[in-house]
């Protein structure tokens, strides 16, 4: 159920504490990761949102741990996100999870392939419809779409969500149509979404060794990966205030990288104690 959430940090509970004790109880963790708003701040163009250094940094340490696994859950292409996030070890979930891919092997949800030429023709239909609008951006990451208004004229954004959004419910009633920020995301008319992407992941994993998951995200798009994980993890949702269905809330991509700094330093430990054990 949806709810405002605690901030995280609140100097006057103990939400960051009960946290941490969970993250080092854990024998294994699995923790998904967002992008655009989690791990970068959104820009006004989805290319200039580049992984800073240390933030990069931290990813590569974490996925170097053992008993440790990341994976970036995102709306961007598999080529894209793997371009922005160039790191071995990594699982990624692209277009929203309907491709994934993990240790190798590479999946792409049946009904992604099946929608291929339907979401080719409704791009070149929508580019055309909304080209009368500057600095539109329409994205065509092939299994998706996803209509970038950020940069348009305030007074404009509201004719061009109503052109597109009748443009894909008139010509294609049976696609999907999720708004987050400054975006609508067009994808295949299934129930699949991030929070099934995480769960085949996380079922993917051996069945002897069982995994503690956190997520974090940002935006709408997140929400069933919120819903999913909250029961048996910890999901934090990245922004200003308002309901969702993660546990917990922080400000900004900085106070992400706190948290995944904070991941390293307690399971680094551990993981030294273990080898000496050896």
């Amino acid at each position: 159920m949806k709810h405002i959430p605690p901030y995280l940090f609140s100097s006057a509970a103990k939400h960051w504490s009960i946290v941490k004790n969970k993250i080092v109880l854990a024998e294994r963790l699995a923790i998904f990761l967002d992008y655009d708003g989690t791990l970068t701040p959104i820009k006004k163009h989805p290319a200039l949102a580049i992984l800073a250094f240390d933030m990069r940094n931290i990813i590569y340490k974490l996925s170097r741990l053992s008993k440790l696994k990341v994976a970036i859950v995102t709306g961007r292409s598999l080529s894209e996100i793997r371009q922005l996030v160039p790191l071995k070890d990594i699982i990624f979930a692209a277009n929203h999870g309907y491709h994934i891919t993990q240790k190798g092997k590479e999946w792409i949800h049946p009904d992604a392939e099946r929608f291929l030429g339907i979401i080719h023709s409704l791009c070149a239909e929508l580019r055309k419809k909304l080209s009368q609008f500057q600095n539109i951006y329409i994205e065509n990451k092939k299994f998706t779409i996803s209509i970038h208004y950020r940069n348009v004229l305030a007074q404009q954004t509201s004719q061009v969500k109503k052109i597109a959004l009748n443009t894909i419910k008139n010509r294609y009633p049976s696609l999907y149509i999720v708004t987050g920020k400054k975006v609508i995301e067009v994808r295949p008319s299934t129930s699949w979404g991030k929070g099934c992407a995480l769960q085949k992941i996380i079922q993917s994993f051996p069945k002897a060794h069982k995994f503690f998951p956190i997520f974090i995200g940002d935006d709408t798009t997140d929400e069933d990966g919120f819903r999913i994980v909250r029961p048996q993890g910890i999901t934090i949702r990245v922004g200003r205030k308002k309901k969702t269905n993660a546990e917990y809330r922080v400000k900004n991509v900085k106070e992400v990288e706190r948290i995944l700094k904070s991941i390293y330093e307690i399971r680094e430990n551990a993981d030294s104690k273990s080898v000496k054990k050896n």
